[in-house]
């Protein structure tokens, strides 16, 4: 549920986020500079990168089938499934594509409001039906709302 103020909230998870020596290095950061295409170009390359280890995965596995006298159907069966394992650094990668695609959809409904044409709001709702999409922004929103509360009641 999106409650009054929340780009406030929104805009103070960010700044949990990025850590102080970002905000002091750029004081007059403003978020109408930042370029949501930039972020989810960024967003897209850190998935490409983990899709691409994936793959080399699935290569590996295969050419080790082919070194043991197994068939193309055998490889290819070992690839799909290597490709699938998760890796050390999955979970932090899907973490980083995930925050750098919000903080690109905060960047448009502030600088624009409009996240119908945000890269970053296309980037996050790919492959999710509606609801799920509602789902994951409300929980979202609430789970930020949630800790800046917490913040603000601490003296």
């Amino acid at each position: 549920m999106l409650t009054v103020g929340w780009q406030r909230t929104v805009a103070d998870q960010l700044a949990t986020a990025l850590n102080d020596d970002v905000w002091r290095s750029a004081p007059r950061w403003r978020v109408g500079r930042v370029d949501c295409s930039a972020l989810a170009d960024l967003a897209n390359e850190v998935d490409e990168a983990k899709k691409a280890v994936h793959d080399a995965v699935g290569t590996v596995a295969a050419r080790a089938a082919t070194r043991l006298g197994r068939g193309s159907l055998e490889q290819q069966i070992l690839a799909s499934f290597a490709r699938r394992i998760p890796l050390p650094g999955d979970e932090q990668a899907d973490a980083v594509v995930h925050g750098l695609r919000v903080t690109g959809v905060f960047v448009c409904l502030v600088g624009n409001g409009d996240a119908l044409s945000c890269p970053c709001f296309r980037g996050l709702a790919k492959d999710r039906t509606k609801e799920e999409l509602t789902e994951l922004l409300e929980r979202r929103l609430d789970e930020i709302v949630a800790e800046c509360r917490t913040r603000w009641q601490q003296p």
